[in-house]
């Protein structure tokens, strides 16, 4: 009993645990709030103008586009391989930041940023695929606590980081690309989920009532 009582508590910590500090390190972007200095400063030298009227509406208009076929694979593909998607997509817009000079660099960077935010339903939905019910509520408030730790830890850490010691926003999206780069290799520890919540297929009638040849349902006599 005691064994059966540990396997069924690992079920759900484990991956709640891995999951948790995917979210920690994913949301740990502390040169997120100064994107739009770095932009237009000597890094990258786009104009306001430009930033505010073609560059960041093209993230709107992309997270659109991939939001419901997005949300649709997340399910049909179980979870997993979306939350590695978007840790490479991390990875890649802050290489893109950090090295890729120009305008059409920086449109794909937007783009890519729009798989990223596109992609959080996997990681809010991928632990009910893979825990019990019963753990629900309690797996739920780690991951969230997880998330929002990330951006608290993140912004404030890069506010000090600019405020008191001067450090440069090239540096900013060094470090956040060294922190979303773990993010992306913790996904590869996550484990698979065996089963899908919408997409069922036949395995998923096999637990329904068999139907008399009659078609009642119910065990009554009239």
């Amino acid at each position: 009993m005691v064994f059966w009582a540990m396997k069924r508590s690992f079920s759900w910590t484990y991956p709640t645990a891995i999951l948790s500090l995917y979210g920690f390190f994913a949301n740990c972007r502390m040169a997120e709030p100064f994107l739009t200095p770095y932009l237009i400063g000597p890094y990258k030298n786009i104009s306001g103008e430009v930033l505010t009227n073609y560059l960041y509406p093209i993230w709107t208009y992309s997270y659109l586009a991939f939001l419901f076929p997005v949300f649709l694979l997340t399910d049909f593909l179980r979870h997993k391989p979306l939350i590695m998607i978007q840790g490479l997509s991390l990875v890649t817009t802050y290489v893109l930041l950090c090295f890729a000079p120009g305008l059409p660099a920086m449109i794909f960077v937007q783009v890519n940023y729009a798989v990223v935010t596109s992609t959080e339903v996997a990681y809010l939905s991928y632990i009910y695929s893979v825990i019990p019910v019963e753990n629900y509520q309690r797996a739920t408030g780690y991951l969230r606590s997880a998330m929002l730790s990330g951006y608290t830890f993140g912004a404030g850490l890069g506010q000090m980081l600019v405020s008191l010691a001067g450090v440069d926003y090239f540096y900013l999206n060094a470090i956040t690309l060294g922190i979303v780069s773990m993010a992306l290799l913790i996904s590869f520890w996550l484990p698979m989920p065996q089963r899908s919540l919408f997409f069922k297929g036949k395995t998923g009638c096999s637990c329904g009532l068999t139907v008399p040849a009659g078609g009642a349902t119910g065990t009554g006599r009239a």
